[in-house]
């Protein structure tokens, strides 16, 4: 049992509890199709989705100022035990209710070593 079992595990119930279904799609850079045409990438990226739940909330206005922060971003909540501990990046995306959004910003709660929550920043 890891150290910080007992946050993950309160993070994930809190989140499950109060969250929405969230889509987050997993951008993977693939190796070139063909090497001997490296200028023709074809897709050379790879995208897979997991859905989970995580807690949606907007900026307070008091943080924004249309340049690091906009009007409509958003902040999201995810339990690292949801995404199942993979690394979350700025080339993924999050769906909500069939919205893209792009990460803008990744902050994460790592007590020691383990992961425990992903707060993400959001944009449309």
């Amino acid at each position: 049992m890891a150290e910080y079992d007992s946050a993950r595990a309160l993070a994930t119930r809190l989140i499950d509890k109060k969250g929405r279904p969230i889509v987050v799609t997993r951008v993977n850079d693939a190796a070139l199709p063909d090497a001997d045409r490296p200028w023709d990438p074809a897709d050379a990226k790879t995208r897979s989705n997991i859905t989970v739940r995580g807690v949606i909330v907007p900026i307070t206005r008091a943080k924004i100022d249309d340049t690091l922060v906009r009007v409509n971003d958003k902040i999201a909540y995810i339990s690292a035990a949801a995404v199942n501990d993979f690394e979350i990046s700025l080339k993924d995306t999050i769906t909500i209710a069939g919205t893209v959004h792009r990460i803008v910003e990744i902050t994460d709660i790592s007590p020691g070593e383990q992961k425990v929550l992903y707060i993400l920043q959001l944009r449309a």
